[in-house]
This record gives structure tokens, C-alpha cells and sequence, in this order.
């Protein structure tokens, strides 16, 4: 009981200082939290790509509301979503997948979960999301890289990037250039569901 109520007191004195109390092991409070943060540090992004839309990714709009916002997503079976986004958020919307070379991709449509459709092949321990992959669900899209659709449409630094695609990251880093000197976060979504999936350790 008095063990409680010390770490009742103790946490009520750190909060009103600006901190908490966990545990080293306990996970991140979300990426709502994380944002919310590096804005307190100074944060303010003139320019929001986010990569991989999928159906939208609303906490990072609502972070930086003033900021232009920026889309990609190169599957057709987002258009309804993405051209609402863009008239909702006033964004450009490019129907493109990035990479580190302009050139044609093959992608893997997975019908179940279209958000896990990728440039690689679902690992098969995953059979949970591989099993939707059906027959011949391949389609070709255009690459492109971020430095050089940049240099087209100017847009603002400093940057926020948000990558969810789907095990391909490191190339869509590579395509930054030098445009990765005006990034101030990157934000991505790393997993093990691909075969030969990139891997930033």
C-alpha cells in the first residue's frame, strides 16, 4: 500500500514538470504522441509526404495541419480515397510508387489486405495475409524517385515523411538525394513479412 502511494506521488510530481514514470521496456504511447513531441522540440514541417496512403493516415494530417501534404500511392484500389483526401486536405496526389530509380515496378496485389500488397513476396509464414494473395494479382506501376518529383513541383522544406511500404523503405530513402538534408522525421512502419525484405539493422 505504501508502495503506491510513493509512485502516486512521485508521478504526480514528475507530470507537473513535463515528465513521467515507465518502464524502460514499456512500448511507445503512439505516433500521435511521438509527433506531438518533436513539434515541442521545434518541429514545423512546410511539406507532409506521406507514402504509402493506403486508406489515409489521419494522425499525421491532423499534426500538421498548415503544412502542404503531399500523396503517394500507386494502387488503383485507393482512387476513391485518395481523391477525397485531396480535395478534403487541398493535396497533391501522385499515383506513383517511389524508389530509388525512375523506372516500372511489378507489384503483388494482396485482394485481402490491399494495404500489404507490395513490391516482394509475402514470406509464406505469414499465412494469415498470404493466403489473399490469389492467382495472378500483378500489375505494373511507374517508379519514381522523391529528389527528382521535387525538383518539378518545389516543394517547401522542411520535410516530414511518413514510409509505409510494405518492406521496400531503404529504396524509397535512397531516392531522396539530397533532399534527405532537409527531412526533419521520418516515420515508418517496419515488419518482417516479406521475403528478402530490407532491413535498417
Amino acid at each position: 500500500m505504501l508502495k503506491k502511494i510513493v509512485k502516486k506521488w512521485v508521478e504526480s510530481g514528475l507530470r507537473l514538470r513535463g515528465y513521467e514514470l515507465k518502464e524502460i521496456s514499456a512500448p511507445m504511447r503512439g505516433y500521435r504522441a511521438c509527433l506531438e513531441y518533436a513539434k515541442s522540440r521545434g518541429l514545423a514541417p512546410r511539406t507532409v509526404f506521406d507514402v504509402g496512403v493506403g486508406r489515409g493516415t489521419p494522425w499525421l494530417y491532423d499534426a500538421f495541419p498548415s503544412s502542404k501534404l503531399v500523396l503517394f500511392e500507386p494502387l488503383a484500389v485507393f482512387a476513391a480515397e485518395l481523391d477525397a483526401l485531396s480535395r478534403q486536405y487541398s493535396a497533391d496526389v501522385h499515383r506513383v510508387a517511389l524508389s530509388n530509380a525512375p523506372g516500372v515496378a511489378e507489384f503483388n496485389l494482396n485482394t485481402g489486405y490491399p494495404t500489404s500488397s507490395s513490391l516482394l513476396d509475402m514470406d509464406p509464414r505469414f499465412a494469415s495475409f498470404a493466403v489473399k494473395v490469389q492467382g495472378d494479382h500483378r500489375f505494373e506501376r511507374q517508379t519514381v524517385t522523391l529528389d527528382t518529383l521535387d525538383k518539378l513541383n518545389r516543394y517547401e522544406p522542411p520535410f516530414v515523411l511518413k514510409l509505409d511500404v510494405e518492406g521496400s523503405e531503404l529504396d524509397a530513402l535512397e531516392g531522396l538525394g539530397s533532399l534527405i538534408d532537409d527531412v526533419g522525421v521520418i516515420v515508418g512502419e517496419l515488419h518482417e513479412r516479406m521475403v528478402d525484405e530490407q532491413r535498417f539493422y
